[in-house]
């Protein structure tokens, strides 16, 4: 029997991280079943700003190799535009790009 192949998720969460990924639709997503290890990115942000930088790195990933269940924001949209250019800058000014 083989093992599932753990894929990374990307999203955004008000709450404490490491609660977040206690929840049981991320436990289920290890081979164990134990919480997954979960980095933060950025904090301090508006609900404008993570939406775009959570579907920015989700498609700078591909959506196939992530373990998310729900998509994030179509960066393709009009109505997102707002957004998604919100989450450039910030990943802009993270990477020293601004």
């Amino acid at each position: 029997c083989a093992l599932p192949i753990w894929k990374p998720y990307i999203g955004k969460t008000k709450r404490p991280v490491s609660e977040r990924m206690a929840d049981k639709d991320h436990r289920l997503k290890t081979p164990t079943g134990d919480a997954p290890e979960a980095t933060t990115l950025a904090e301090g942000l508006t609900a404008e700003e993570a939406a775009g930088v959570e579907a920015l790195l989700a498609q700078e990933r591909g959506l196939a190799n992530l373990s998310n269940k729900i998509p994030p924001l179509d960066p393709s949209l009009p109505k997102n535009t707002a957004r998604i250019e919100a989450g450039r800058k910030v990943l802009e000014k993270a990477r020293g790009q601004q």
